[in-house]
């Protein structure tokens, strides 16, 4: 009986033992596949990423966006536009407005300014042009050549040119002097074709082809103090000459009579 107790006792050590070494095994085999899975993810090939993914993706489109041409080809560039504008090719302007190199655009059109000042002819094409495209901005040289050709015979049809160039130079104070002679000149009667009104309506329409960064410096400040007291002094001098043409009209007709 004795011996039947002991064997009882050694049966369900043996049974405890092989169920605690099935347990560690089924265990063991779970964290293996784990692993394994883990080592798998790690092994897959990931995007290069610094830390400061958002600014490096900016810098790749920078350097994407900027020109692939070498300085040799650049130069090489740049000579055949400044060829061409002595020349008087007109179109080098578009060319070079393509390159989206403002500096490259401003040399070519300063040497077509002052080829052209020379010649009246060739300063009329070269501002129709300019102010005709659409697309294409002026320079401070072109608005003061222009305005000193202007001078000589100013009729309606070059004020507004004269006035458009100006705002194109995107320079506040090179489109502030340009109003201001304007309405000198209107004043002293030596623009009898506009009214104060039109010349008033003119130079707003004009104002907004300076560009939003123009505007915003400190001289454009200045010109729009400027332009808000000539529009007082173009309104108050329509209002003065109306009665004027009125009391005309009415002389006019009881001569009639």
């Amino acid at each position: 009986m004795r011996w039947a107790q002991i064997l009882i006792v050694i049966l369900i050590i043996f049974v405890l033992l092989v169920a605690t070494a099935t347990a560690i095994a089924v265990v063991y085999r779970r964290q293996q596949k784990l692993l394994a899975a883990r080592a798998q993810r790690e092994l897959r090939p990931r995007q290069p990423r610094s830390l400061f993914a958002d600014t490096q993706q900016a810098l790749d489109e920078s350097a994407r966006a900027l020109p692939q041409q070498s300085t040799q080809g650049y130069m090489q560039q740049r000579t055949a536009f400044m060829a061409r504008a002595a020349t008087g090719d007109l179109s080098v302007l578009k060319d070079a407005q393509r390159t989206n190199d403002v500096a490259l655009y401003r040399i070519v059109l300063k040497e077509l300014v002052e080829r052209s000042a020379r010649a009246d002819d060739r300063l009329r094409d070269l501002a129709s042009f300019v102010a005709g495209d659409g697309q294409l901005r002026g320079s401070v040289e072109l608005a003061e050549a222009y305005s000193a050709f202007w001078q000589q015979s100013p009729d309606r049809t070059t004020t507004g040119m004269m006035l458009q160039l100006a705002a194109l130079s995107d320079d506040a104070d090179t489109f502030r002097k340009a109003v201001e002679i304007a309405c000198l000149f209107w004043q002293s009667g030596q623009l009898p074709q506009f009214k104060g009104e039109e010349l008033r309506q003119l130079v707003d329409s004009q104002y907004w082809l300076l560009s939003a960064d123009a505007r915003r410096t400190g001289a454009g400040f200045v010109l729009k103090q400027k332009l808000g007291s000539l529009r007082a002094e173009l309104s108050a001098a329509h209002e003065s000459a109306a009665p004027s043409d009125e009391r005309a009209v009415e002389t006019d007709v009881k001569d009639r009579g």
